[in-house]
């Protein structure tokens, strides 16, 4: 890399294919209409995981609405829980979900991903996830699943 910024040029990596591809591929279909709607999309959907952390009785790691991210929310895990307890609970479910990565709280929180087409499309993945969410929560001791997540 050092070679490279000091245009010095040299073979450091080879750039991965597949990902330019998928690249090309992403922008061919949303760049005809625009980048507002997906940004609208990415915002709803956040809004719909938001609510769900909510009626969980939860909170997000982001201690204000302005600092959540659109792609990705990070909760906070009561305090019977660790992330090491409910992951492979969401996991056994069908849904991947990261722990955190804070030094010192890493096991007290997780993180969804809410982005590309599952915030985009109308494919039933954001409802699964908050419903395996739910249940996973509700098998570690949280009494999560008598609020039903909120379709938005």
């Amino acid at each position: 890399m050092k070679s490279y910024e000091a245009r010095a040029v040299k073979y450091f990596a080879t750039p991965c294919v597949q990902a330019i591809f998928a690249l090309n591929t992403s922008l061919k279909e949303m760049l005809p209409a625009g980048m507002e709607p997906v940004f609208a999309a990415h915002e709803r959907t956040a809004a719909q995981v938001r609510a769900a952390v909510a009626a969980w009785g939860l909170e997000t790691v982001a201690a204000e609405p302005e600092l959540c991210s659109n792609a990705m929310t990070a909760v906070w895990l009561p305090e019977n829980i660790q992330a090491a307890d409910l992951l492979p609970k969401l996991k056994a479910r069908g849904i991947v979900a990261a722990g955190g990565i804070l030094a010192g709280h890493a096991h007290r929180y997780f993180r969804l991903g809410h982005m590309g087409i599952s915030a985009t499309s109308d494919n039933g993945y954001v409802e699964t996830m908050l419903k395996a969410a739910t249940e996973a929560l509700d098998e570690c001791g949280h009494s999560a699943g008598r609020s039903t997540p909120p379709r938005l």
